[in-house]
């Protein structure tokens, strides 16, 4: 059994969440001003297409900042309050029916995040999988097959792979992924898993807003930090490339 200090796990939390920061022009092509959005080129030779790159790396900072939203207006509830008094057998206040909206608003970012990490590494790796068939877990278990790919793709596995371990509350607990995953897919495929269900088909019982909430940041945070991994193999990528100029761009 965890005891669980919520004005200590919210610090912590909100630490990890104002670590996270993204240069939003990191991918930006200028030609004389004007910003190119469209068209499909290479910066070196045999390098992925920049602009199906600068995409990902588009829709990933707005998939970050409607995360830090979410976080925000939870934190403007003051959960460390009323959260200490949670009981998943009466019906859920106001505050934590907001607190348990945001935080599975979270969760289907942070899914999503995590197929962005996938479409990233199949655009640089030259991989070659169709956009709209790319499954997250099947595409890093392929790919820790090929030599160049294992390292990284083994790591995202055995994250996924972890076995559940929830320890004191000030530490990063196993599991999570798999954890905030089974949520989602209660939430899409069965009974909602913010209701509590006792009968003899099954016995759910809601989980309290901060156990979810402290699940889903660190998995979002551990995301983050593979993504940042990739980006700097990017940038090696791009140092040692050949390099290609990108259209309507002449030499200095």
């Amino acid at each position: 059994m965890v005891v669980v200090d919520v004005g200590k796990i919210f610090k912590s939390l909100e630490e990890k969440m104002y670590s996270i920061n993204f240069d939003k022009n990191r991918f930006c092509i200028y030609d004389d001003g004007r910003y190119i959005s469209g068209g499909s080129f290479s910066l070196w030779e045999g390098g992925p297409d920049y602009i199906l790159i600068m995409s990902i790396y588009d829709s990933l900072i707005n998939l970050c900042e409607g995360v830090m939203y979410s976080f925000c207006e939870i934190v403007k509830i003051n959960p460390s309050e009323y959260l200490l008094d949670y009981n998943p057998l009466l019906q859920e206040d106001e505050n934590e029916r907001i607190a348990r909206h945001h935080t599975e608003n979270m969760i289907f970012r942070t899914s999503t995040i995590w197929g962005m990490l996938a479409q990233f590494c199949n655009q640089l790796w030259g991989a070659g999988y169709e956009i709209d068939s790319i499954y997250v877990r099947k595409f890093f278990e392929r790919e820790s097959k090929h030599e160049a790919h294992c390292g990284f793709s083994k790591k995202v596995i055995n994250y996924f792979d972890e076995e559940d371990s929830v320890e004191t509350d000030q530490e990063i607990w196993k599991g999570n992924h798999q954890y905030v995953e089974e949520y989602r897919n209660a939430m899409t495929h069965r009974l909602s898993p913010s209701s509590v269900i006792i009968s003899k088909e099954t016995n759910d019982l809601r989980p309290p807003v901060v156990f979810l909430l402290k699940r889903v940041i660190e998995d979002y945070v551990q995301s983050i930090s593979f993504f940042d991994v990739i980006l700097d193999e990017f940038n090696s990528e791009l140092r040692k490339g050949k390099k290609v100029q990108p259209p309507g761009f002449e030499p200095g």
